[in-house]
């Protein structure tokens, strides 16, 4: 307890090692091995020993399953539809209110979005315990999704890379990137046989908020790009400037597009002091309302997010 994965080091790791151990928990526990909690980070560590699933279809699927196991169980998704309010009467959440007007009542809710949305959803002055005194550093994101024409991808190349652009420098920010591609022949991600092509790099939100205030968000994107296209000719050379599509987002596209406060994404890092027994609760501290998502225990990913998911739903009563 307390201790961080770096204490698992040998008196003298290689910079090599380093990079290698950081790369892998940034992306399963968004820090570095000298802040990331030693339990979660040695779990984290250990999904190589699994490997890295691939989902038909993309990330997409997971969205398409819940849909159909909502309306399989008798429920109903408001689509286009922004929930302004959670409503707190006597001390319980009893309702939303949607940004139509409409007030939809529940005796249980689960909000399963960040801690930070749900505080500025609640009434101001409204207590909300499992969130008082929890600032912990997080993540935007910088992303790429390129459109790649048969045969620029060989059909056996691994679908899942990171790349380090130099030992020793502070992971995110183009330095590591993570690039994930269709499967050869996969329906509903690339015509022709080509490959979709998912890139990705962590980057700090203030920068990029200072961009737009500064009038230089544009230039900023412009050189993500190129670090990411670099990181791209590592991996395959000549694929950026074959791709027949290139879109990008920054942590604004997240937040307009997922409504993600500041357009933070991932959970939090998990160091000693929000990880594990310091994590957050599915129990908001509000009688009625549950939490879900990346923000509470267990932390990030989609397994991280499913589990605290069926934690919510045993505690409204469900069997999971």
């Amino acid at each position: 307890m307390g201790k961080t994965v770096a204490h698992l080091y040998p008196a003298d790791p290689s910079p090599r090692l380093r990079a290698f151990v950081d790369a892998q928990l940034l992306i399963t526990a968004q820090t570095d091995a000298e802040h990331a909690d030693l339990a979660y980070g040695a779990t984290a560590l250990d999904l190589a020993r699994t490997g890295t699933f691939h989902l038909a279809g993309g990330v997409a699927a997971i969205a398409t399953a819940l849909a159909r196991a909502v309306r399989r169980a008798g429920g109903r998704i408001a689509y286009r539809r922004v929930v302004e309010r959670i409503v707190v009467d006597g001390g319980r959440a009893t309702g939303v209110r949607l940004d139509d007007g409409t007030l939809l009542r529940a005796p249980r809710i689960v909000a399963a979005i960040p801690l930070a949305n749900v505080a500025r959803l609640l009434e101001p002055g409204t207590r909300f315990p499992v969130a008082a005194g929890r600032p912990a550093p997080a993540w935007g994101a910088f992303m790429a999704y390129l459109a790649l024409p048969a045969g620029v991808v060989p059909d056996d190349l691994p679908a899942h890379h990171q790349t380090v652009a130099a030992y020793g420098a502070p992971p995110g920010e183009g330095n590591t990137a993570f690039l994930s591609f269709s499967a050869p022949g996969e329906p509903g991600r690339a015509r022709g046989g080509g490959r979709a092509l998912t890139m990705s790099t962590h980057t700090a939100v203030d920068a990029w908020e200072a961009a737009f205030r500064a009038g230089t968000y544009d230039e900023r994107k412009r050189a993500y790009a190129a670090r990411l296209r670099t990181a791209l000719e590592r991996v395959v050379p000549g694929a950026w400037d074959a791709a027949t599509f290139v879109d990008l987002a920054t942590p604004h596209t997240f937040e307009a597009y997922t409504g993600r406060w500041r357009g933070l994404v991932g959970g939090v890092a998990q160091t000693p002091a929000v990880a594990s027994l310091g994590a957050a609760s599915h129990r908001s501290g509000i009688r009625g309302l549950m939490l879900a998502g990346d923000t509470v225990f267990p932390g990030q990913s989609t397994v991280g997010a499913s589990l605290s998911g069926a934690a919510a739903a045993r505690a409204c009563g469900a069997r999971c």
